[in-house]
């Protein structure tokens, strides 16, 4: 189903906050149905690490960095090209590590048919949900439903002997959502403010725009994580997060001596030593080949995971810093992943940045292009245009 399909006449003003691992990015934003999301201001800050400050307060710090810039400098410039600087909700989309997803797979069968209903649906996705200490439930998603093994876009009213709903469950810690909303209500007061997790609003995007592909891998490798999502019949199957990001081997490189006022240069430098001062090269090569080995395993474990249930498919879409690109596709297709089948020419490695996806959204001025930011402006569009996904509704849990 394509995005600008079931068109309906409904048009908001949204402002738009990507939380990430090492970074987080706001933009004003309006969303029109059947049209591209319109992108006028956009920010992003960087998550800065400080000694014997856990994660959370240091997103927090971010976090109240960015409003300040966005209720100030980004409504100012909203309200310059609209008319009007006001929005009518926020929704924040939060990464690992903050984020965890997996999907649940409910089935009801019986021997003789029954009617597949609206009701039965919503009662299906209520005893997938549990409570989770620790843990706020963000949303439940209905991503596929299969009567007597056939995926039904339209299920209601068809009669079937099995019925399976595969549903997006997405949690995320309950002290960073609060944390969360304390700070956004401290320069948007009465706005509701919707949370969600990443990893699902990255899937159902990609899905709608590689329409080509009907199993893939999604890969986001950030600053600080990486989220592995295996997808098969364009069903989302697994979502395994890693702790390691390229920031760990930025910051080895670093350490050992490496220029860092270039972005890409300390990941070149993980495999050509031979660059750098032959006083630094021992040193370095010893200290980078610890960063570089802890990050191929913590990688491989995840893939070897997945791999015991599933055949890992060929195609990947890539989400990381353009910096990056030349680094990954190298590692990706060296001896260290050949034990994975990644290795050889038929893993397709497709990079999802800015430019791939400016067909789907218009930037203005104020606006730079932002893979994270106009992936979540295209979710949300999508949700304005139907019910997310194939037709069938969306939980949005009470918090």
């Amino acid at each position: 189903m394509s995005f600008f399909s079931l068109l309906h006449k409904k048009s908001e003003s949204v402002l738009l906050i990507d939380i990430g691992s090492a970074s987080i990015a706001g933009t004003y934003a309006h969303i029109s149905h059947g049209y591209k999301p319109e992108l006028y201001y956009t920010a992003r800050v960087p998550i800065r690490s400080h000694e014997n400050i856990n994660m959370r307060k240091d997103m927090e710090r971010a976090l109240t960095e960015l409003t300040k810039v966005l209720a100030q400098e980004g409504a100012r410039v909203f309200a310059k090209e609209t008319g009007n600087g006001s929005v009518d909700r926020i929704v924040v989309s939060v990464a690992s590590p903050w984020q965890e997803t997996h999907t649940h797979i409910e089935r009801a069968t019986h021997k003789k048919p029954f009617r597949f209903t609206r009701h039965l649906l919503n009662m299906m996705v209520e005893k997938s949900v549990s409570a989770m200490p620790g843990r706020t439930q963000a949303t439940a998603m209905v991503i596929a439903t299969r009567l007597n093994g056939y995926e039904m876009i339209n299920p209601f009213g068809k009669m079937a002997y099995d019925a399976e709903v595969y549903v997006i469950l997405s949690s995320i810690s309950t002290d960073v959502a609060d944390s969360i909303r304390t700070v956004l209500r401290k320069s948007f007061h009465s706005l509701h403010i919707e949370i969600v997790a990443f990893a699902p609003v990255m899937f159902l995007v990609l899905r709608d725009l590689y329409t080509e592909y009907k199993d893939f891998i999604i890969m986001d490798v950030s600053g600080e994580a990486t989220d592995i999502l295996i997808v098969k019949k364009t069903v989302l199957l697994e979502d395994v997060s890693v702790s390691f990001g390229l920031n760990d081997l930025r910051r080895v490189a670093i350490e050992s001596g490496i220029d860092s006022t270039a972005q890409d240069e300390p990941l070149r430098a993980m495999d050509k030593t031979n660059l750098f001062d032959p006083d630094h090269a021992g040193n370095f090569a010893k200290k980078i080949q610890t960063a570089r080995d802890a990050w191929v395993q913590g990688i491989s474990d995840a893939f070897l995971t997945v791999r015991s249930q599933y055949a890992l498919p060929r195609d990947m879409l890539l989400l990381a810093d353009k910096s990056a690109h030349d680094f990954l596709t190298h590692m990706l297709r060296s001896e260290d992943f050949r034990p994975l089948g990644l290795s050889d020419d038929l893993l397709n490695v497709h990079y999802v940045d800015p430019g791939k996806l400016a067909p789907y959204v218009t930037h203005h001025k104020n606006a730079e292009g932002d893979t994270f930011i106009s992936i979540l402006s295209l979710y949300v569009a999508k949700g304005l245009k139907e019910p997310l996904n194939e037709g069938l509704p969306v939980v949005h849990l009470p918090q």
